[in-house]
């Protein structure tokens, strides 16, 4: 069963995120045993298509840090997809960093291009909502998308925040195997890292294990909480994916994260153990 199909009957089975997120890590697991002979692959991977983001959150770095407004270049953008093309990769692909997605104009015709090319894979749009609407979601999942995943950043009883809620409550009821609506996260968010200081440390097991990030530059990070994008292990235009992922110091890294250790300064303060 692919990935796509197991997670459809998780859905109808009325299975919650968290149980979802562990069945899921553990398909992939004997997935990547069974199609690469190798467990350490990815299965998931995040593609940033863009950097701006309409909202300042204040327990993001973008209220910190001026957000530009930038675009990954088709060249970049193609050289990922190829680069998961020739990896066989079927997992999810999750198109947001830290920016609202849907504000990129090019985005639609993205996931239209990655789809063709990556049919078996779960495609996820990460969106605060504010651009999202009947029409959008329509298109989009003709497109291809799989589940969009609106997070409440809302403050409560303000007006905006309410006609907010109902509209994505009414594209929920509608939709709902394509919408999941996050609670809101005010007060309850990470620490990003130390970069938000009233934020929580990092519990369980760290995704970096499982999850390539792809840059609008094609710089692949370690880990998504590098905002300031320090952690860099190659560019996917000038070495494939593959190798980069394979490079000898991040897969240090991985294996470190999951026996428990923390081998970086960015990990430490992530869980709370360094400031």
């Amino acid at each position: 069963m692919n990935l796509l199909k197991w997670y459809r009957v998780g859905r109808r089975l009325g299975a919650g995120n968290e149980v979802l997120t562990r069945a899921y890590n553990a398909f992939g697991t004997v997935r990547n045993v069974v199609r690469y002979g190798n467990p350490d692959m990815p299965v998931d991977v995040t593609i940033e298509t863009s950097t701006f983001c309409n909202r300042k959150c204040y327990y993001c770095p973008n209220s910190k840090h001026e957000t530009p407004v930038e675009f990954m270049r088709s060249d970049v953008f193609e050289k990922t997809i190829a680069d998961l093309v020739a990896m066989r990769f079927c997992g999810r692909i999750m198109w947001n960093f830290y920016n609202e997605p849907l504000l990129d104009p090019s985005l639609l015709r993205r996931i239209v291009y990655a789809k063709a090319r990556l049919p078996q894979c779960y495609h996820m749009v990460f969106t605060n909502g504010d651009a999202l609407n009947e029409p959008v979601v329509q298109r989009f999942i003709a497109a291809g998308v799989n589940c969009f995943v609106v997070t409440n950043h809302n403050i409560p009883e303000s007006i905006a925040a309410v006609d907010h809620d109902l509209r994505m409550g009414w594209l929920a009821a509608q939709y709902g195997k394509h919408i999941r609506i996050r609670p809101p996260i005010h007060n309850r968010h990470s620490a990003k890292a130390g970069l938000i200081p009233s934020g929580e440390p990092m519990h369980g097991e760290c995704a970096v294990v499982r999850m390539p990030i792809v840059t609008i530059t094609g710089d692949v990070l370690l880990c998504c909480n590098d905002y300031m994008r320090k952690h860099v292990f190659g560019n996917v235009m000038e070495k494939p994916l593959l190798e980069i992922w394979q490079d000898v110091e991040y897969d240090h890294v991985r294996r470190q994260l999951r026996k428990g250790n923390l081998p970086r300064a960015i990990c430490k303060r992530c869980y709370g153990e360094e400031a």
